[in-house]
């Protein structure tokens, strides 16, 4: 839909092929056009109007409904609007028009503003329902044969004084979406409408039957032509009587003589006058000329009209008979090639059906035999059916009785873990959480190597005092022997170091397996270790229950006191074999005293396992299974030449933490010194120097019965033991 200001319609065809409906008003039932005309000079009445076009399709019905939707995006525009219907295949139109009340806005010569001419001897009034809506809208079928009724012509009313929603008017008329503009600043034309009427008349001789009038169109626009030209004679003659007047102005003050100036003067009014009046009779002439020819042309437009209607009645009529003939041949045609079609189809279906009747006989058949032996087996199957139901009955009671029998025992089996833990818990037996014991242990790992590493991870200052000659001297004895690698040399280089190091852990881990992590600590007794060793082998719970009796044989006050001389003891033996290597100052005191802490922590960690219920063991022999300190391979990097005396198969030198294992639960893997570890090839390999320096294969005898003895005591009992399982 498009809105279209400024079309000029002019001499309307007759009403027979253009129907006009008029709106409502809603205060009254009809709008009456005398308000909104304007009378010319030639006794025609004007209505401006805004047009909505509608170009339809031919079989599509004008939706009044649809056009009054649209309008409602111009609520002021839609009170003073027309839309119209043009259907492409007759031309048909049907206008739904209400009046635009804007005369306010137009000069006296309204085609300044060309909103259009509508003839008031043309217009039909149509009346509407109470909703708005057209009471006699007719269908496209019945439009071209509207009958020349002549109603009654429009009432006068009164002449609108105002304009509602001026404001609001004006700008939906120049609203974006109109596409050809409306300006009141147009230029007066008198001609403009000639020209829209020439246009109107032409676009009707696109018939080869009315092209015989087209010459008249050229006749007037001639007409114009000499019109116009007079027009500029006339402009022509004004300028010469301006300039008359001037050099009669000029010879009035150049001569004195009034009289001639006087006759002079009439003379040339006299002619001015008959100019005028000649050119006045010229303009009216051609005026005159021009209204024949307009009026020639109006009546050759109605009879182009006249016979344009006629020639579309007949063409309706042809199309129709024709369409009429198609469609019966079609029908005719459908049921011949239904009829034939058909009979083909029904002897394919008998054909088809004969034969799905000879396969259904055959499965029939094939079904017969088969439900014989499905009965059969049915008749077999509820046999085994029923011995299964009563083998099942049968069970299920063995299951009740069972599962009576089960209850009991569970009942049983829990009075019996209760009563074991009331046990326990009278006998101080316990049942530790492994993992947690486990954790406990690591912790315990780290700490005894910080220690050992924070005295003996170190750099000697030599002086006069003390010297590495002399440290050796007090640290190679008996007992010393076997636990110092055979090829090791004292000097403050990181392999030596850290050899140092691993030498004062190994002491370290000799007193945990010998005098901590023991089964009990009572004096001991080869006859006690022979009891809780064969009752451990005939049954492990006596010798639990044995064992927990023995922590029990001393008052709480004097065990304590017994560990205490037990954790005194051990530090003795550590600072008595490793005292040579704390030469730092103040070192043995600060060690003795933080070893005794870590002995008595040793002590409280390892009364879980002398509480347990499972046996603990403790093995310091070390083999293939046992971990190793990362430090003692990270400390240094080999260089290619000395990475070749790595070993193939490693091999482990000697312990740095005892291994634990309760029950059959690893708590503390054991933590060995490994013969491939860098540490120790680099250490090998400097002693090696030195020996080869020296002249020497090794430390001599002679050395070795030169140094003093270290012992761990001079007690029996505490002199050192072979790695054993307490």
């Amino acid at each position: 839909m498009e809105l279209s200001v400024g079309e000029a319609r002019a001499d309307p065809s007759p009403i027979s092929s253009v129907p006009t409906a008029v709106t409502l008003d809603e205060e009254n039932d009809t709008y009456s056009m005398g308000s909104l005309t304007k009378v010319l000079d030639n006794g025609n009445t004007l209505l401006p109007q805004v047009l909505v076009s509608l170009a339809l399709e031919e079989e599509q019905e004008l939706d009044f409904e649809q056009c009054r939707r649209w309008l409602q995006n111009f609520p002021a525009l839609a009170m003073y609007a027309k839309v119209q219907g043009m259907y492409k295949s007759n031309s048909t139109l049907l206008i739904l028009s209400v009046p635009v009340v804007i005369w306010d806005w137009i000069p006296d010569d309204p085609a300044c503003a060309f909103i259009g001419f509508v003839y008031s001897q043309d217009l039909l009034e149509w009346r509407t329902d109470k909703k708005g809506q057209l009471s006699n809208v007719l269908p496209r079928s019945t439009t071209s044969s509207i009958a020349t009724d002549n109603p009654s012509p429009p009432k006068p009313t009164s002449p609108h004084s105002n304009i509602a929603n001026e404001k609001r008017v004006q700008q939906e008329l120049f609203h974006p979406d109109i596409k050809d503009e409306l300006s009141l600043k147009m230029p007066a034309n008198p001609l403009q409408g000639v020209e829209a009427l020439v246009t109107a008349v032409r676009n009707l001789t696109s018939n080869d039957n009315y092209k015989a009038v087209a010459n008249t169109f050229d006749e007037i626009l001639q007409l114009r032509e000499q019109l116009k030209s007079k027009d500029a004679e006339l402009g022509r003659a004004q300028k010469e009587i301006i300039g008359l007047k001037s050099k009669h102005e000029s010879r009035v003050q150049e001569h004195s003589d009034v009289s001639k100036i006087i006759d002079e003067n009439g003379d040339l009014e006299g002619r001015i006058a008959s100019l005028w009046k000649a050119k006045e009779t010229e303009i009216a002439s051609l005026r005159l000329a021009e209204d024949s020819e307009i009026a020639a042309l109006q009546s050759a437009k109605a009879e182009l009209q006249s016979a344009k209607a006629k020639l579309q009645s007949d063409n309706a009529t042809l199309k129709l008979e024709k369409d009429i003939l198609k469609k019966e041949f079609g029908e005719q045609y459908k049921s011949w090639d239904f009829r034939t079609s058909k009979q083909e189809d029904l002897e394919g279906e008998v054909a088809a059906l004969q034969q799905q009747l000879e396969q259904e006989n055959q499965r029939a058949t094939a079904s017969e035999a088969t439900l014989t032996d499905v009965q059969q087996q049915l008749v077999e199957y509820q046999y085994e059916l029923q011995e299964v139901n009563e083998k099942l009955e049968s069970e299920t009671e063995t299951l009740d009785k069972k599962q009576l029998e089960l209850d009991g025992t569970r009942a049983s089996l829990k009075s019996c873990q209760d009563t074991l833990q009331r046990e326990r818990e009278e006998l101080g037996l316990e049942e530790p959480d492994l993992d947690n014991l486990a954790a406990r242990f690591n912790a315990f790992v780290e700490t005894s190597h910080r220690l050992a590493k924070r005295f003996f991870l170190t750099e000697l200052t030599e002086n006069e005092n003390l010297t590495w000659k002399k440290i050796s001297a007090e640290l190679y004895q008996p007992d010393l022997v076997k636990i110092i690698p055979k090829k090791y040399s004292l000097s403050n280089s990181i392999p030596s170091q850290h050899l140092r190091m691993a030498v004062a852990e190994k002491i370290i881990a000799m007193i945990y397996h010998s005098d901590i992590f023991r089964q009990y600590y009572l004096p001991e007794s080869d006859e006690i270790e022979k009891v809780l060793n064969q009752l451990y082998k005939e049954n492990p719970r006596r010798e639990a229950i044995f064992r927990s009796q023995l922590r029990y044989a001393y008052k709480p006050e004097v065990e304590q006191g017994r560990v205490t001389s037990i954790v005194k003891s051990a530090a003795d033996k550590a600072v008595g074999f490793l005292g040579p290597l704390l030469f730092a100052p103040n070192a043995e005191g600060d060690f003795r005293s933080e070893f005794e802490r870590l002995l008595q922590e040793a002590v409280n960690l390892w009364r879980y396992v002398q509480r347990s219920a499972e046996r603990g063991f403790v093995e310091n022999e070390p083999d293939n299974s046992w971990d190793g300190y990362e430090e003692y391979h990270s400390a240094i990097e080999l260089r290619p030449d000395q990475e070749v005396h790595i070993p193939d198969e490693p091999s482990a030198i000697m312990s740095l933490f005892p291994r634990v294992v309760v029950d059959n639960s690893l708590i503390c893997p054991g933590y060995a010194l490994w013969s491939n570890q860098s540490t120790v090839v680099a250490a090998d390999l400097e002693s090696k120097a030195r020996n080869s320096l020296n002249g020497l294969g090794g430390n001599s005898a002679v050395g070795i019965q030169r140094r003093g003895t270290r012992r761990f005591s001079s007690s029996g009992e505490d002199t050192p033991q072979s790695p054993r399982s307490p």
